[in-house]
């Protein structure tokens, strides 16, 4: 029986290792929450609610000095009821009222995410989609 005892230790500390590894059945992460800034019509400017918004994803990203904020807007392609020329304005405006509420440059990231297929909305509003994420810097 001694003659087992390392093998049974060593077998014992490598399946102790392989507990801490990710199983490939684990249940997959929830998405970061998705806050939405809506703009009506041809409109670039901020209503007061989506400044509200924005604020909030401020003052989350600043109470979690690890994160980063995901900016995702319209599509920058024609589509039946919506002309593609505001999407980067309102992009803009989003990026902008963060930097005015003290977010640092390099925690805002734009991306393009939003689907490309995009339908006007049937009260002709168009969105920018904000996530805090959690920044792998």
């Amino acid at each position: 029986m001694r003659k087992f005892r390392p093998a049974i230790i060593a077998s014992a500390l490598l399946l102790a290792g392989c507990s801490a590894l990710t199983s490939p059945f684990a249940q997959p992460q929830k998405p970061p929450p998705a806050y939405v800034v809506f703009f009506p019509g041809h409109s670039t400017m901020l209503s007061a609610n989506a400044k509200h918004i924005i604020a909030d994803v401020a003052t989350a990203e600043t109470q979690n000095s690890n994160s980063l904020i995901e900016v995702s807007g319209p599509s920058t392609k024609l589509a039946p009821g919506y002309d593609p020329r505001y999407a980067q304005p309102r992009i803009n405006a989003v990026i902008d009222e963060l930097l005015a509420d003290g977010v640092p440059q390099n925690h805002i990231a734009e991306s393009s995410s939003l689907s490309s297929a995009l339908e006007a909305d049937v009260t002709g509003d168009q969105r920018v989609v904000l996530h805090l994420v959690r920044a792998s810097r």
